[in-house]
């Protein structure tokens, strides 16, 4: 039962929203101006910011007093929690992986009480194996440690695991780190420019779940036929994580040598996440499509 590494705000929960609705709520209830939502969006930083330093910034945008500041964060994740809800479509998907063999697991960056009350509140307990949140462990994402940590508190090898989240410098990059696969959720974002990539893009959790899910037949694609079940499964699965030209190598058509790069770097991430765990003829398999695309680019996989 491989692991399926899932972070929790902005991927399980939208916890962008959450925020965006308190913020319109203190609004009203200060009657202060509309208009300062943004302002206060951007002060939060995604929730990323450090709370002393978001604090100090919505005393200003709001004028609160030092009494007021000092308690905004507690009024902030409360107001969080209020508004926060799990999609359905998060709860099936979180099903059509267990049913398929995955044990969800969540790592998140965080502070306890917060991210506890976030799970347990919203019934995401019963769907997930169990969790681990920095505050606890006393690492971060993208330490690849908390993957670790997380693999032996859910009693199961890390190896073949994948991560899906929303954050490039902590989910993705600890994936790349701890040596999974990893589905990065853009949230209408562009993959910022210089950065290595994550093995798959997504929408949504949703269809994160099911492009992993996918995975499975793009290697049986490889292995069972190497023809046109093969151009269709590989090309499909390509096509809908963005690596349009590792569908166009795979499908049997050219590519410029840029689009090549990124297709071995791809092909080469399915042998390190999937060769060593699989059956020889699987891996055998995926050996074979990296040797095709080293002929057809003349270029050596690393």
């Amino acid at each position: 039962m491989p692991l399926l590494f899932v972070d929790l705000d902005n991927t399980l929960v939208d916890r962008a929203s959450a925020h965006r609705a308190w913020a319109v709520g203190y609004l009203a209830q200060r009657g202060a101006d509309p208009a300062l939502v943004e302002e206060m969006v951007r002060a939060d930083g995604d929730g990323l910011r450090p709370k002393p330093e978001a604090a100090a910034d919505l005393q200003r945008i709001l004028g609160l007093s030092d009494e007021e500041t000092a308690g905004i964060t507690k009024v902030l994740r409360q107001g969080v929690l209020d508004n926060l809800r799990v999609e359905q479509e998060v709860l099936d998907a979180l099903g059509r992986a267990t049913a398929a063999g995955w044990t969800p697991f969540i790592v998140t960056n965080g502070v306890v009480p917060q991210q506890d009350l976030k799970i347990t509140n919203l019934g995401l307990d019963r769907h997930v194996t169990g969790w681990v949140v920095s505050d606890v462990v006393g690492v971060r994402k993208p330490d690849p440690r908390i993957f670790h940590l997380a693999a032996r508190q859910a009693g199961l090898p890390l190896e073949g695991a994948w991560m899906v989240g929303d954050a490039h410098d902590t989910d993705i990059e600890g994936a790349q780190a701890a040596g999974i696969n990893s589905v990065y959720i853009g949230r209408g974002r562009s993959w910022p420019a210089g950065l290595p990539e994550p093995t798959a893009f997504a929408d949504s959790f949703a269809q994160a779940v099911d492009l992993i899910l996918g995975w499975r037949s793009l290697v049986l694609a490889l292995f069972d036929a190497p023809g046109a079940r093969h151009r269709m499964v590989a090309g499909a699965w390509c096509v809908r994580t963005k690596n349009v030209a590792q569908a166009a190598i795979l499908s049997g058509l050219t590519t410029g040598s840029s689009e090549m790069r990124r297709s071995v770097r791809t092909v080469s991430a399915v042998w390190r996440g999937l060769g060593a765990s699989s059956s020889h003829r699987t891996a055998a398999a995926i050996q074979m499509a990296i040797t095709a695309v080293r002929k057809r680019g003349a270029m050596v996989v690393s």
